[in-house]
């Protein structure tokens, strides 16, 4: 019997560990977070996705461990970037557990939430969290392609993120793959397995863990460091090593889970993944492009020191946002009501950027990918409320399981008939 629900939110976090690929601490030099810990939390996790023992306490000591974790790899502004991106899918997935119901199975629950709510949040996300938190003063280099942390199909193929961004970071540094880890013909011996390792995972043979890729590539960074100084040459940028280890662990966690999309879901779901996220990304533009705008005329009239710049970055896109969403929401409850039609919601939101007037424009893009299937409501109210009747019987509950059949709901509501029986026995035996 397929399982109707949705993912635990163990088994969510358990897939987020998984594709920042941070627990496997072969090569860490962290020694708080030793083998026996990495072991603990592992186990941990399987216990929280089955869910057995208290949710909450177990759940809040896992997101410490993760923040932890990913604290290690991230500069500051980046890892705070990142954590409110993360808390902002997870805290949207455990209000739709709250809100939503579903006749889906767990794996098509998954699909739902990935095309029709994490696509287009993630694009929003990012947006906001990356100018709250002031990411461009770091000044950090990433390729050029804005979209640098989706796959591209290349024909038939895709281009994984992990190897767009390996590429960029050969040709960052200036230098060919067999240069670039093994820059001295001297260091064969040593670093030729390295070169072999990035040549597989290029090809997409296989995903290294987050510590096995970052050991690469800071020997490659060392070799190559050695190899300029032999020529009198300047070692590459500190910068440009931070770049490119930041843009590894955020391309390497996209490929886990791009390729996971397409290992469950096919090419098809990626494709309509990464269709649904360009739309509001591209849209959000104009967005930031208002906020930026707005940040530095403030930054200049008030004569504000470097000192205040984070702040004053903080509390406008905040703003902003807050009142986009407040705005949306009595755009959409005019239009629902009748109030106003959908192009006079478009003009209304001529005072915010592209985003604001999108569902108004482009509905089709946001049509749910399910419809519910016909009596399921009336079923599933009917399948409640004899639960609680005091005339519930096994004769009843049989009544109810042929009519799950008749309307060819057994697969959609297969908990229920179940559920029936075992509120129905105490019954009987009284």
């Amino acid at each position: 019997m397929k399982v109707v629900g949705f993912p635990t939110q163990g088994e969510v976090l358990q897939f987020v560990f998984d594709a920042c690929g941070v627990l496997p601490r072969k090569y860490e030099k962290d020694e708080s977070f030793d083998d026996a810990r990495k072991k603990s939390t592992q186990t941990a996790l399987r216990r929280l996705a089955k869910e057995v023992g208290q949710l909450d306490p177990n759940l809040g000591k896992l997101l410490v461990t993760f923040s932890y974790l990913v604290a290690g790899v991230l500069p500051a502004r980046e890892f705070w970037a990142f954590g409110d991106v993360f808390f902002d899918l997870f805290d949207t997935y455990r209000y739709a557990l709250r809100t939503e119901g579903t006749y889906l199975t767990k794996s098509e629950t998954a699909k739902w939430f990935l095309l029709e709510t994490a696509a287009p949040r993630l694009a929003i996300s990012l947006a906001k969290h990356l100018q709250r938190y002031n990411v461009a003063a770091d000044d950090l280099q990433v390729p050029a392609d804005p979209f640098w942390y989706l796959p591209k199909q290349d024909g038939d193929d895709w281009k994984w993120p992990l190897e767009r961004v390996m590429r960029w970071a050969y040709e960052l540094a200036g230098t060919s793959i067999q240069r670039f880890h093994c820059p001295d013909d001297a260091d064969l011996a040593l670093l030729g397995k390295n070169l072999e390792s990035a040549k597989n995972w290029l090809a997409g043979r296989n995903l290294p863990s987050w510590s096995s890729l970052l050991r690469n590539f800071d020997e490659s960074f060392e070799a190559l460091d050695r190899f300029r100084a032999k020529q009198g040459l300047p070692a590459l940028p500190e910068q440009q090593k931070v770049s490119i280890r930041t843009a590894l662990f955020l391309s390497r966690a996209a490929t886990y889970v791009s390729t996971l999309v397409t290992k469950h879901f096919g090419t098809e779901t990626l494709e309509e993944f990464c269709s649904r996220h360009r739309l509001v990304a591209e849209c959000v533009v104009s967005d930031t492009r208002r906020v930026r705008e707005f940040v530095h005329q403030l930054i200049t009239c008030e004569q504000l020191p470097p000192s205040e710049w984070d702040r004053v970055w903080f509390e406008v896109v905040a703003d902003y946002w807050e009142k986009l969403v407040a705005r949306q929401d009595l755009m959409s409850q005019a239009v629902a009501s009748g109030r106003l039609t959908a192009d006079e919601a478009i003009e209304e939101s001529r005072t915010f950027g592209g985003l604001a007037a999108l569902q108004f424009e482009r509905p089709d893009a946001f049509a749910p990918q399910h419809a519910i299937p016909d009596g399921f409501a009336e079923l599933l109210l009917d399948g409640l409320a004899a639960r609680k009747s005091s005339e519930l019987s096994i004769s009843s509950i049989e009544t109810y399981r042929a009519r799950l059949e008749n309307r060819g709901l057994t697969e959609t509501l297969p908990w229920m008939v179940p559920w029936l029986r075992v509120t129905c026995s105490p019954r009987l035996v009284r």
